[in-house]
């Protein structure tokens, strides 16, 4: 597995893991009871996109080193060696 293959594993499981994120733990204006005028009344209070972004980072290179020691043990190879191609 070279660079190229590890930075798209990383960045597409970053991503994976920031979206969820994204709307956990915010509250919205509504819901804490103070609406600024002329703003939605949904918009976030304190959305904590910094410490999103560290926790999808941090998840994405878990990810991608759980997928790089599968590669490179032989886990995933041993995974298709038990698909039977013949009937096909």
């Amino acid at each position: 597995m070279g660079f190229v293959e590890i930075g798209i594993v990383w960045f597409i499981s970053s991503w994976l893991v920031f979206f969820p994120l994204v709307s956990r733990g915010t509250v919205t204006q509504e819901e804490d009871g103070h609406v600024v005028p002329g703003s939605e009344a949904s918009a976030p209070i304190d959305h904590q996109l910094p410490k999103k972004a560290l926790w999808a980072i941090a998840g994405g290179a878990l990810f991608t080193f759980l997928f790089w020691l599968g590669m490179v043990s032989g886990l995933f190879a041993q995974f298709i060696d038990l698909i039977d191609y013949t009937n096909r």
